[in-house]
Order: C-alpha cells, then sequence, then structure tokens
C-alpha cells in the first residue's frame, strides 16, 4: 500500500442510526473533495497491523510476551456482562462496565487453576484482553466482541470443529465468575458483574506502516447512543478534521480515512483541496450511511 497518512476511525459510519446527523462544516468539506472505496464488508479495527497480511493478533501477542513456544494455539478472550433480553443472553464488552486490573488479574488467577489441568492458560494483556494459550487447537471465525455489542449471541458462540470444547469452555468459564469474590464485591457496589468471557481472534487484512486509530465514536455506534455519537462527532469535526481540512488546503498529500465497523465499511481518500474545485458542494455524511 502507498504510505499516505491513516486513520482508522471505527462507527464513523452508523449501522443503526435513526437520528438526524449534524451539519459537520469540516468534515463535509473533505467529502467533497474524496474519492470513496466501498470494502464491501464489514472491517474492525483489530485488522488493521503493521505485521504481515494474516498475521493472527493473538499469536502476534504471544510474540510480543515472549511466551509464543509455550502452547501450540492462541486465542484472545474479553471479559463480557451478559444481559437477560427477552429468551436471548446480549453481549456487553468492558466499555459498560470498567474493571480494574486486580479485578482481571483475579479472573484470570482463578480460570488457571481451573482449567490448566485441560492445558489451557490464560495470561494478561491489559485489563480488558486476556490471551489463552492452549495445546487445543482453537477455534476460527471468531468474532470481535464489539460486532456483537448490545446484540445477542445465540448464533456466535463456537461453532465447528472443536466448538463443542470451547463452548463447554465459555460455559464452565460463566460457573466460574458466577459466585466470584470480584463479582459478589462488584454488586455490593452496584456495578455489572463479569458474566464470563468471550473468544476471538482477528487476522491482519491491512498491513500498514504507520496509522492512527480514532475511536472515540466505537462504542456509541456499538450500543447506538446516538446523543454520545453525535456529541462526539461534533467534537471530532472541530478537531481532527477541522486539522485535516486546514492541512489539505496548503498541500498536495494524500490522506486515507477508514470508516470501520460497518457491514459496508469504506475506505476514504481525501484529496488536496484546490480553490479552483470551489463550486464543489459539502458532501454530509448521510450519503455514505
Amino acid at each position: 500500500m502507498n504510505h499516505y497518512p491513516t486513520y482508522i476511525v471505527p462507527g464513523l459510519i452508523p449501522e443503526r442510526f435513526s437520528g438526524e446527523i449534524p451539519r459537520l462544516t469540516y468534515l463535509e468539506k473533505l467529502l467533497a473533495h474524496a474519492d470513496i472505496y466501498s470494502l464491501s464488508k464489514r472491517v474492525n479495527k483489530e485488522q488493521f497491523s503493521t505485521s504481515a497480511l494474516n498475521t493472527s493478533l493473538a499469536e502476534a501477542s504471544a510474540d510480543k510476551l515472549g511466551i509464543r513456544s509455550r502452547y501450540k494455539y492462541w486465542l484472545l478472550a474479553s471479559p463480557i456482562h451478559l444481559h437477560i433480553e427477552g429468551d436471548g443472553l446480549v453481549l456487553m464488552d468492558s466499555h459498560t462496565f470498567p474493571i480494574t486490573l486486580e479485578e482481571s488479574q483475579a479472573l484470570v488467577n482463578t480460570f488457571n487453576k481451573h482449567f490448566l489441568v485441560d492445558h489451557i492458560e490464560f495470561f494478561t494483556i491489559n485489563k480488558n484482553q486476556w490471551l489463552i494459550g492452549s495445546q487445543q487447537e482453537v477455534i476460527k471465525h471468531s468474532t470481535y466482541p464489539l460486532d456483537r455489542a448490545g446484540r445477542t449471541i445465540a448464533d456466535y458462540l463456537p461453532k465447528g470443529e472443536n466448538g463443542a470444547f470451547w463452548r463447554q469452555v465459555f460455559n464452565e468459564a460463566q460457573m466460574l465468575c458466577h459466585d466470584h469474590h470480584v463479582n459478589l464485591q462488584r454488586q455490593d457496589k452496584q456495578q455489572k458483574p463479569v458474566s464470563g468471557i468471550w473468544f476471538w481472534d482477528s487476522l491482519t487484512q491491512f498491513s500498514i506502516t504507520q496509522y492512527q486509530i480514532i475511536d472515540n465514536l466505537e462504542a456509541p455506534a456499538a450500543y447506538g447512543d446516538w446523543e454520545k455519537w453525535t456529541s462526539e462527532l461534533v467534537l471530532l469535526d472541530n478537531s481532527l478534521f477541522r486539522d485535516l481540512f486546514l492541512s489539505l488546503k496548503k498541500s498536495n498529500q494524500v490522506i486515507r480515512l477508514f470508516a470501520t465497523d460497518h457491514p459496508n465499511s469504506k475506505e476514504i481518500r481525501l484529496r488536496p483541496i484546490s480553490p479552483w474545485l470551489f463550486w464543489r458542494r459539502p458532501k454530509p455524511l448521510s450519503s455514505l450511511v
């Protein structure tokens, strides 16, 4: 890929927005001078990396921690809260129930006491993300947590070869969380308990030397918090998009934006803004939805 300055903006194009998108002075002017390409699929920020194409994020994380050789297979896991809605369970990720590093590590310690006999070991990457090493082949085509945020998990539990094994791990982790002292303390504080773990991994689909992730819109878009999404979008228009607009008025450089977390994610190439093209009308963000 060409070495354009690149920004990843999850949630810029909302999937389920039903309100009115505000006027965005600078973004609309940028879009008027942009080439817009459909990626024809859902893309998320975890698929961008400086690694080679098709690199597993779980394996890369194990390499970074210097533990790759300990296990044959690697998988990522995130703490989740499961909300009962009708006859189903709806996934809520850590954006809706912040946990501390101490709580996260206490849960990992409990999982390891239980699962090490099955040659499954948990490692802490950060308070919201864990790494699993296993001698049992891991599930494939696992789903990024925010792709199911606020939605039922019924059809997204482990399937296929080894699916039954990992569903059992999923169920046992739920039982371990149920009366864990971390959750008992959280409930005393009126905080959402950690219901279990969500398995996932991601393969590099876009190998880019350098890029910046702007994730202010990610969680509000995923959960349908349109008041928060709208306010964050206006702030971005008056900061990042304003700066990009002013930069493109003075340079001949092309800047790339990737609008991810949508079934029809897009690559947007922002072109230099020529004074000779003053007649171009601002293009509203709604034209991309």
